[in-house]
């Protein structure tokens, strides 16, 4: 007497229709506004991180303060690139 186990995915053809409710729902901008947030906030902590550990135990702190600043500013200047559209 064997039983029939009802499958978990029974009826599903292929992978994208696990996904295709989620994926209906995305806006395009919207998700990648989310991301880009996303992104800045990583970028934002390990800034702050890594200029405090440069200032506190660093050897001088006239070379962290300088490393700091380029830093800032290299990494503006790679967003604004890339928001740009000319990457």
């Amino acid at each position: 007497m064997e039983q029939d186990v009802p499958m978990a995915f029974e009826g599903i053809s292929s992978p994208t229709e696990v996904f295709a409710p989620l994926l209906a729902q995305l806006n395009g901008p919207a998700t990648i506004s989310v991301i880009a947030w996303v992104l800045f906030a990583i970028w934002l902590v390990y800034t702050v991180i890594a200029s405090y550990h440069l200032l506190r135990y660093g050897h001088s702190t006239t070379v962290a303060v300088p490393a700091i600043i380029t830093h800032v500013f290299v990494s503006i200047v790679l967003a604004l690139f890339i928001v740009s559209g000319l990457a």
